[in-house]
């Protein structure tokens, strides 16, 4: 059996790795220079390397069942000294440690009611999320009938109704009488790319994952799960193109009973063509359906869910690659606030223009793995996607670079003696990951959805499949590697594969 896979992103490269592990012969194309999708790298003359695209690690399990699985050792997973530095525009200042247990103790000595509100959110997150764990996630996509009658089935809906039947910023505005913690709760919507006055209020689920659970780095860095993946692809005998750029994909015979798939590829400058018997896309669906994927009914499904105004691009990120020659001992991860996140991610989520008042996250990994270089610093913030018509181009992504740089000298009174090795802005993002309009995610809901809205990774077409962000159950690195856990348990099942 032949099985091609157009993306090598982490979704791409545990699928390759699992089907070449069962004999299938795997082929892999990118159209970059090397393996990682969203998970990149970018090295200066002096051979200091940034990694970019996730930049902690949650739900760590699913990395060592993942890489166990696939018989190779697991990375070192190191954990942080603490989970996330917090600054607020009122001044205040936390330190949040890591684990519920600790993260309650620290706020018993700051307010005693918060703490206990924080309890009581991060009980319900916990409830909801084993509930979608064990009912969602390695399931269907649900629908709004599914997801009620399975939350009935399991009671959860009649443990917590007000979280369940209410958006996420009702929840969240009854759950906390404190601000700074609203605004910290209300920027998990960001994940899904919604405003929580829209989401779904059983998005609280990702405080467990957030705050509950474990936070690790692997030690190397981020960029080291995606070579591993490689690795252990090419152990087992998958092949890989880069620099190649996939034109159409055309189903051989009717779409529902067809016999494989005849793909088109320029290589070199050199057109080529392959038949084979899967077609796996690791990339955006609807970006790919637009672009490569000649099927009437999978053209059709994804261009109504987007008219429909259902669906829209997510929200994007403009990221800064510091050489923080002159660094200061920071945490690992830093997220400046601004004075009101309802109104940043209004701005550039609806009204598609840069924040006046930019939400910002730091990282320096070098707080964590001592190996890595002091001097790298990435630093990114919210922008908007490319249906704003922003030209990104030199003179725009300065100023843009100035203004975050200014608010991170001022809000944590840091002197940023260095240089700006690279931005990486929402147009290159989309010239080189082909994420719909450069978002972050994949098409993103506009309206109150259920828990996921996120398009099934098993398509109704006849041999062609889906993985990574995009694609039920979602984005994170454990979640697209779920994501194709799902869908290599299918082709399994489905083609009689050891």
């Amino acid at each position: 059996m032949k099985a091609a896979i157009v993306g090598a992103g982490v979704g791409g490269l545990t699928t390759a790795a699992h089907l070449a592990k069962m004999g299938v012969d795997v082929d892999v194309y990118d159209m970059g220079a090397f393996a990682g999708g969203k998970m990149y790298k970018y090295t200066n003359n002096e051979g200091l390397t940034w990694d970019t695209g996730p930049t902690l690690i949650s739900l760590p399990d699913q990395i060592k069942k993942t890489f166990s699985e696939l018989n190779l050792n697991p990375p070192e997973l190191l954990t942080l000294n603490e989970g996330s530095h917090l600054l607020f525009a009122d001044g205040t200042d936390w330190h949040l440690p890591i684990g519920k247990d600790s993260l309650i103790s620290y706020f018993k000595k700051k307010d005693y009611l918060l703490s206990q509100q924080l309890n009581t959110s991060l009980k319900i997150a916990k409830s909801i999320f084993e509930f979608a764990d064990n009912f969602i996630f390695n399931e269907e996509p649900p629908t709004v009938l599914s997801l009620g009658l399975k939350s009935m089935a399991s009671g959860v809906v009649f443990q917590h109704p007000k979280t369940m039947l209410r958006v996420y910023s009702q929840v969240i505005d009854s759950l906390f009488t404190n601000n700074n913690m609203r605004e910290f709760f209300y920027h998990f919507a960001s994940y899904i790319g919604v405003q929580p006055s829209v989401a779904p209020g059983a998005i609280l689920s990702i405080a467990h994952v957030e705050l509950g659970s474990d936070i690790v780095f692997p030690k190397g860095g981020i960029y080291s799960i995606a070579k591993s993946l490689y690795d252990a692809a090419i152990k087992y005998n998958a092949n890989f193109s880069y620099q190649t750029k996939v034109t159409k994909a055309i189903p051989l015979g009717n779409e529902f009973k067809n016999r494989g798939w005849q793909l088109y590829f320029q290589r070199d400058k050199h057109e080529e063509t392959k038949k084979y018997d899967i077609l796996i896309s690791n990339g955006d669906p609807y970006v790919a359906s637009q672009n490569w994927i000649e099927s009437e009914f999978i053209n059709k499904l994804l261009n109504n869910k987007l008219t429909n105004k259902l669906l829209r691009p997510s929200e994007s990120q403009f990221v800064i690659l510091f050489d923080w020659k002159d660094h200061t001992e920071i945490s690992h991860h830093t997220k400046i606030f601004p004075k009101s996140w309802n109104q940043s991610f209004y701005e550039v989520g609806v009204e598609l223009k840069i924040p006046e008042d930019p939400c910002i996250y730091l990282v320096w990994p070098h707080a964590t793995d001592k190996n890595i270089s002091p001097r790298i610093l990435f630093i990114s913030a919210m922008a908007p996607n490319l249906a704003s018509g922003h030209s990104w181009d030199e003179k725009s992504s300065l100023i843009y670079t100035n203004k975050i740089l200014d608010i991170c000298r001022k809000r944590i009174n840091l002197s940023f003696n260095g240089e700006v090795f690279k931005t990486i802005s929402p147009l290159e993002l989309h010239e080189r990951t082909q994420s719909l309009m450069g978002g972050i995610y994949s098409a993103t809901s506009a309206q109150f959805r259920p828990m996921s809205f996120h398009f099934s990774g098993e398509s109704k077409v006849e041999s062609l499949f889906f993985v990574g962000a995009g694609i039920h159950p979602g984005a994170g690195v454990t979640m697209v590697m779920k994501s194709s856990e799902r869908i290599i348990k299918r082709i399994q099942k489905k083609y009689k594969l050891g």
